[in-house]
């Protein structure tokens, strides 16, 4: 049983003695205090971003050589550079739920990963937006048969399901966020599936803050959820926002200024068909529903090469 220690105790011991009684007994509070087990923290990587830990760099984008996706090409070609190129458009890759709104978005795995088998087994590549603009606006060479696989929104199944899909084909894929997704107990997407996610060589564009209809919106409303997603997006992940995506694919001329006063470079639709360069922000996508299979994506996939 412990006992304080007195003056007289004091007297009897070497200042030295005196000073290891002292040390002792505060260890003895210390280790018979004990902790709380129910305060144990949450792990770390399910918390919301904050500050970058000290001395640490920011999250930067992946490159092909240190994700081990396609690389971006030091080539150029000869001639004209404005062959048009399919953006695949995808939402949840998980089976849909019974009752779930809008089931159609909603691919599941097998047949998301049919899809990607089928793609690689055509000769396809996936490639980046970054890439593509690459090529229009500089000339750098493109694989053979290069494809975008973007996702809207963003949810864990694109990071549960999807990532190691891609990564099995050395592809990245090209996720439009929703920025209020991010640590949302609507949506279960965390910070640390979207880090994953670029660690995995994926690109990172913006999809607004609020998923609004921009055709609706008056200039200050446009201008947040356009610039200000980008600048946040950005800030939180350490990567540079250089496509957009018009939530439900509406858009009007003012939302296009905006796009381009944000300093995109591009920007997506929910228009039907294959992409060209001559609409920068008016990007054509091919829409992949729940009932395609591979058989009505390869029947998409072959119209967009005619």
């Amino acid at each position: 049983m412990r006992r304080d220690i007195t003056s007289e105790d004091l007297k009897r011991y070497s200042p030295l003695a005196a000073i290891v009684a002292v040390f002792l007994i505060v260890l003895l509070v210390l280790v018979t205090s004990g902790g709380d087990d129910n305060a144990a923290k949450e792990p770390v990587a399910d918390k919301p971003a904050t500050k970058p830990v000290a001395k640490k760099p920011a999250v930067t984008a992946a490159t092909g050589a240190t994700a081990n996706v396609t690389p971006q090409s030091t080539e150029k070609v000869t001639g004209a550079h404005d062959d048009p190129v399919p953006i695949l458009m995808y939402h949840v890759t998980k089976t849909a739920p019974a009752g779930t709104p809008y089931p159609e978005l909603w691919v599941s795995r097998d047949d998301f990963t049919a899809q990607m088998d089928w793609l690689a087994e055509n000769g396809y590549t996936g490639i980046t937006m970054a890439q593509l603009f690459n090529y229009w606006d500089e000339g750098f060479k493109l694989p053979k048969k290069p494809v975008v696989i973007s996702f809207d929104d963003g949810y864990p199944s694109q990071a549960s399901n999807a990532r190691p899909v891609l990564a099995k084909h050395k592809w990245p894929g090209v996720l439009f966020l929703e920025q209020r997704n991010v640590d949302s107990a609507e949506t279960g997407f965390k910070t640390s599936m979207v880090k994953k996610l670029l660690a995995s060589g994926w690109e990172l564009g913006s999809h607004t803050i609020n998923h609004s209809d921009l055709t609706t919106l008056g200039p200050s409303e446009l201008e947040a959820e356009v610039a200000e997603s980008k600048e946040r997006i950005s800030k939180q992940f350490g990567v540079p926002i250089e496509f957009f995506c018009y939530p439900a694919g509406k858009f009007d001329d003012a939302a296009v200024a905006a796009v381009e006063d944000a300093g995109y470079k591009g920007a997506t639709t929910v228009e039907e068909g294959v992409a060209t360069p001559d609409k920068p922000f008016e990007l054509k996508r091919i829409r992949i529903n729940s009932d395609d299979g591979v058989d009505g994506f390869a029947s998409k996939m072959q119209s967009a090469e005619q």
